[in-house]
């Protein structure tokens, strides 16, 4: 198993994570005139929830040992799909329900700003052009209901700034 520092992740998730950059195409035929700058499009975030949540857990266990109590969090499994064979069917028999959150870090936290105490903190992650379902909804509205912060994140920095106020700490 590959172990990195804390710089040193961070200096590879300045590489890895840069959104990529393309110049716009010119008209065929005609070549981009020298004096002008060319215009650059910048693509979207183009990871998978897999992806950001991998980098995500990553980052949580680097500040594993500057905040302990970040070792309680944890994952939870879902068969979506590309789940393999008898996969979905196995985790269902053992209680898996439709809408659970990714990640929980099941702690009590007092929120300055009027939130509150609450119970506990989930998140749920999604690619830049994923959607909630029906039963996600559901589910994250009854832990809203029920003093749980619930959030849904694009990006795992986003996600380790949520986690690092939640515990109140400075990120």
């Amino acid at each position: 198993m590959l172990r990195l520092t804390e710089e040193q992740f961070s200096a590879h998730q300045k590489r890895v994570a840069k959104p990529a950059i393309i110049p716009r195409k010119t008209r065929p035929g005609k070549p981009a005139t020298p004096k002008k700058a060319r215009k650059l499009t910048v693509l979207r975030d183009l990871r998978s929830e897999h992806q950001i949540q991998a980098a995500f857990v990553q980052r949580i266990k680097l500040l594993e040992r500057r905040y302990p109590i970040l070792r309680l969090g944890f994952a939870i499994p879902n068969a979506g799909a590309g789940a393999q064979s008898g996969q979905a069917g196995k985790l269902k028999a053992e209680g898996v329900r439709p809408g659970v959150p990714d990640w929980c870090l099941p702690i009590t936290s007092v929120h300055s700003g009027g939130r509150g105490h609450t119970f506990g903190l989930w998140i749920e992650f999604k690619s830049a052009k994923g959607q909630l379902s029906a039963a996600q909804i559901e589910f994250m509205g009854m832990l809203g209901i029920n003093a749980h912060q619930v959030y849904v994140c694009r990006d795992d920095a986003e996600a380790e700034r949520i986690v690092l106020d939640y515990i109140g700490a400075a990120p």
